[in-house]
Formats: C-alpha cells, sequence, structure tokens
C-alpha cells in the first residue's frame, strides 16, 4: 500500500486514518457543514428535554440560556461563538453524568 508517498505494510489504523480523518476529531460537529435550520430545530428539542429534566435551578438557567443564546448565534452567522457555548453545554452535561454515575454507585454500595 502508498500512504504518504511511501510504501509500506497497511496497518488498520493506517486505513482507518485514510476512511475516518483524525480520530482526536471524532467527536467534533463541524457547524459551518450542517443545515442550521436542522440545528436550530434540534436545539430546541434539546431546550425542551433540559426544562423536563429534574435539573436544579441555577443549572436549568445556564444550560437554557447557553441553548438560547447558541441559537441566536446561530441565526446570526456566530458559528464560532455557538461552538463554544455548545462546548460549555456538553462539558456540563459530562460533569452531571459524571456526579449521577458515582451517586449511582454509592447508593448501590449502600443497598439502596
Amino acid at each position: 500500500m502508498t500512504y504518504g508517498g511511501q510504501e509500506g505494510p497497511s496497518s488498520w489504523d493506517m486505513e482507518k486514518a485514510d476512511v475516518n480523518g483524525p480520530q482526536d476529531n471524532a467527536e467534533t460537529i463541524n457547524i459551518d457543514q450542517i443545515d442550521l435550520q436542522v440545528l436550530a430545530r434540534e436545539l430546541q428539542i434539546a431546550l425542551s428535554r433540559v426544562q423536563e429534566l429534574e435539573l436544579d435551578e441555577p443549572t436549568r438557567r445556564q444550560v437554557s440560556g447557553d441553548l438560547e443564546a447558541a441559537g441566536a448565534d446561530l441565526q446570526a452567522g456566530r458559528t464560532s461563538l455557538a461552538r463554544e457555548r455548545l462546548t460549555r453545554v456538553r462539558a456540563m452535561g459530562g460533569a452531571l453524568a459524571e456526579v449521577a454515575g458515582a451517586f449511582l454507585r454509592g447508593a448501590g454500595v449502600l443497598g439502596v
């Protein structure tokens, strides 16, 4: 197989790099290449879900505010600001999931 202009044996990693691109970008959403109407609709769905979740009020306000602002940023063409806001929401979601998981593990150990 020719890879990077040099002959060499093919490996699973090399082939995967050819097909899928760099692995560190596997979870990156490229806002510039997707339909903004679809993304706006998905943001509205996410906002509805946040309202349904049993979150404390400061967290609910923060997440809701970031989702609403990201939608406004997208409509105004400020994709980099929208990306920042969505990254922050994702990080908050990850942190909440870790806390919930730790709680469930602790409750399981206690037999609750």
